[in-house]
């Protein structure tokens, strides 16, 4: 049987994986363990592995320093790559998924551990097409919808929330926390002075804010 088939057959008997909230993080997420429980005894029941690769167009980039909680000035590193999934079946038949962008960034010494990561994460749940089990929003019914939010007006409402809550992670020092605000904006090659549409992004600098609060 070859390897397609037993992803096939392997797909066939995965359920879904919900968003969780973890501790310090105000977001939903499906994280790489959970996603591992899931597909690990699945896999090993079809006879199929998994290898991941990192092509060689990796860089580690080392973006000048933030000033922290107590005015010491930290560097902070981008980790950007892209990641194939080999997969192998016991027949020594292969194929691979991928490949996927993988960025993060982090103050100490994680931002590759993390982008990492998150590349596999998404070759595999895309890959095995593992849904959420959350309502349809094909389904809702109109009625049902709510108010209509306009989209530029809630990344208005979003990044000035956030902009609170990384105030919040230096502990109220605004001259601080706008310094890294700026610096975490910039390095994604945004704007600081407009909103910030993307969930993640936001997310992400939150996280930031809070690990070199600490």
């Amino acid at each position: 049987m070859t390897v397609h088939k037993k992803m096939a057959d392997a797909l066939a008997d995965l359920s879904h994986i919900p968003k969780q909230r973890s501790a310090g993080v105000t977001y939903e997420f499906r994280s790489i363990d959970a996603l591992m429980n899931v597909l690990h005894p699945v896999l090993s029941e079809h006879g199929l592995f998994l290898s991941p690769r990192v092509l060689d167009d990796w860089q580690v980039v080392a973006i000048p320093g933030t000033p922290d909680r107590n005015g010491n000035s930290r560097s902070q590193f981008q980790a950007l790559f892209r990641v194939c999934v080999d997969v192998y079946a016991d027949d020594g038949t292969t194929v691979t998924l991928g490949p996927g962008l993988a960025q993060s960034h982090d103050y100490g010494d994680k931002a590759v551990y993390q982008a990492q990561q998150n590349a596999i994460k998404y070759i595999l749940l895309e890959a095995f097409c593992i849904p959420t089990a959350e309502q349809d929003m094909d389904a809702r019914h109109p009625d049902d919808a709510g108010p209509v939010v306009d989209p530029a007006e809630q990344a208005r409402l979003a990044t000035n929330q956030l902009k609170v809550d990384v105030a919040e992670a230096f502990g109220g020092h605004k001259e601080t926390a706008a310094e890294f605000y700026q610096t975490a904006v910039t390095s994604r090659g945004l704007d600081p002075a407009k909103p910030i549409e993307s969930e993640s992004i936001r997310a992400e600098i939150l996280a930031e804010a809070k690990g070199d609060s600490e």
